[in-house]
């Protein structure tokens, strides 16, 4: 990803970024993305590989119909977010410093079987398609 500068009045500004108010993801961008995820990641365990075979996408992200229990899908986000919220990064230059790092995705369960999926846009190079064709890069790796 890009990274960024943000100035107010010719002033260096670091921008605090809350990744769960981002946007929800189209759902042609959602499909993308479980596109990637299906091809990158390899699930040590039979049952997040099958749960993640039977994901659908809607408005919010992703779903499963008739969960019985979170566990799998709470597994899911949580390495979710360590292998696309912890890589796709866009970086702040502050000119003096330490750069700040900016998380842009979000992943999150909701007690229905619902993964959401936020994004947040962080400079004018930094769109979701580019997010998207950044994770395409993306080596398999054993989750």
């Amino acid at each position: 990803m890009k990274s960024i500068q943000y100035k107010i009045d010719d002033q260096m500004v670091g921008l605090l970024l809350e990744p769960y108010k981002g946007d929800f993801l189209s759902i042609n961008n959602s499909e993308t993305l479980l596109k990637y995820i299906k091809a990158i990641c390899l699930f040590k365990y039979d049952e997040e590989d099958k749960l993640v075979n039977t994901f659908k996408v809607n408005e919010k992200g992703f779903y499963v119909e008739d969960l019985e229990d979170n566990i799998l899908l709470n597994n899911i986000v949580f390495k979710l977010n360590k292998i696309i919220t912890e890589k796709v990064i866009v970086t702040q230059d502050m000119n003096l410093g330490p750069a700040i790092r900016h998380r842009v995705f979000y992943f999150n369960t909701t007690i229905n079987g619902q993964i959401e999926i936020k994004y947040t846009e962080v400079g004018d190079f930094n769109s979701i398609e580019n997010a998207l064709e950044y994770i395409s890069t993306f080596n398999r790796v054993e989750v």
